[in-house]
């Protein structure tokens, strides 16, 4: 009884799935052509799955079908992308991810799902529940393998991180990539290393910028773009070495932009500090320096990096031993609405939290203010803000912010005046 009601069981289970996955209307397009696949695309776990030759080939991919163990590996320029069915685990040059929905087979073919294997191709996915369309785009307007040599991976005996080349042996990174840095490594998109003599030349003490030139010569190098042109929605590309992987491409979009930063959805990791953030054309727009948990990824707008000085000589030891004095936050956004405001400062560097000041009017005593999430006076550096106050009725006040690092406090920031009802 026990295994004729299992038998009944399993061909209930089949004759559901089997309903389930019929007559999906779904519609994937790779740059605006429509793939055909051989069995049609279908919605589990409220991902999209289609057949993975159609999907991978369509990509580019070569692929190598193991029925001995019911695994896939894709190849391709560098990417090797390894799923099992039935597994939440893939292996991307030798990097574990979780999946959302695990491969499965649905009658007789092997489906994947769309995003994942599309987001590490370096594609941009949209879906459009109302026409029911995956839309996929991994054409670019600049060669991405010539551009890809101009971006490198660093480094030191300290960490690894990313860097780009805007001239002949000039690279540009993050300061903290270099933070305590006694010996720096260059590695380059055809796996060549530099490990020569390295000055940094330039630095910006606020807005984590650091520029350092190698001794060799005939590099490939990137043009710079205008980053106050850059708009929300339009679509950018970062390149970086996340986790120590080299070169990897990821695509999104504009999804904000603040004094000093630019939010966007082109995935970046650890390591990726220092990359690249380009626009349509393959112009720099921004440097990728840092992520929340919220799925924003954060980039130094391009003109900051062109506001850097490149005038200095300084060895890594004669830079490891420079001391910068904390500054302040020096721009600012303030929202307001009917009864709120919030206060975004762009984030200084190096900077282990804030001070907030108050003051009923611009030259009065200004008085520190408590951050009621932590029960203390620090205050952290968040997006889209980092200080809010409510009020019921109108309200006119004053703020300064200081900048605090190893328990040293910055001069204070210009008052920024804030209101509320009026």
């Amino acid at each position: 009884m026990k295994k004729i009601r299992g038998l009944i069981l399993a061909i209930i289970s089949v004759f559901i799935l089997t309903v389930s996955v019929m007559g999906s209307g779904i519609t994937v397009k790779l740059n605006g052509t429509p793939i055909e696949f051989s069995h049609e695309p279908v919605i589990m776990n409220d991902r999209v799955m289609v057949p993975m030759r159609g999907i991978f080939e369509s990509l580019g991919y070569t692929i190598d079908w193991k029925e001995s163990n019911k695994s896939v590996t894709a190849t391709k320029e560098g990417v090797t992308i390894k799923l099992r069915i039935g597994s939440m685990l893939a292996d991307v040059n030798g990097e574990k991810y979780t999946l959302d929905s695990p491969p499965v087979l649905v009658d007789g073919t092997t489906m994947v799902p769309v995003r994942f294997v599309s987001d590490h191709s370096g594609a941009n996915v949209q879906w459009d529940g109302s026409t029911s369309t995956v839309y996929i785009s991994n054409q670019y307007g600049f060669s991405m393998n010539e551009t890809s040599k101009a971006v490198v991976q660093i480094n030191t005996d300290v960490t690894q991180g990313s860097g780009f080349m805007i001239g002949d042996g000039i690279i540009v990174t993050n300061r903290h990539v270099l933070k305590n840095a006694s010996e720096l490594s260059v590695v380059f998109n055809d796996y060549s290393i530099y490990d020569g003599d390295v000055k940094v030349i330039g630095y910006d003490p606020t807005n984590d910028i650091a520029v350092i030139k190698i001794n060799k010569t005939g590099n490939t190098y990137l043009n710079m773009g205008n980053s106050d042109s850059l708009n929300v929605g339009d679509s950018v590309t970062a390149i970086g070495s996340p986790m120590g992987r080299l070169n990897v491409v990821t695509t999104g979009i504009v999804t904000g932009k603040m004094p000093g930063l630019i939010v966007t959805s082109a995935k970046i990791e650890q390591g990726s500090s220092g990359g690249v953030l380009l626009n349509s054309v393959g112009e720099i727009v921004g440097m990728t320096f840092s992520y929340d948990t919220g799925n924003n990824y954060f980039s130094i707008p391009v003109n900051d990096i062109k506001n850097v000085t490149l005038d200095k000589n300084l060895t890594l030891e004669q830079y490891k031993a420079l001391e910068v004095n904390i500054n302040p936050p020096s721009r600012f956004d303030v929202t307001t609405t009917q009864n709120s405001v919030n206060v975004y400062w762009e984030p200084v560097y190096g900077a282990d939290g804030y001070y907030v000041y108050i003051s009923n009017t611009v030259s009065g005593q200004y008085k520190e203010a408590k951050n009621p999430n932590t029960g203390d006076y620090l205050w952290y550096w968040g997006y889209p803000k980092g200080f809010g106050l409510k009020s019921e009725g109108p309200l006119k006040m004053y703020i300064k912010v200081a900048s605090v690092k190893n328990g040293v406090v910055s001069a204070l920031s210009q008052p920024i005046e804030i209101k509320i009802g009026f």
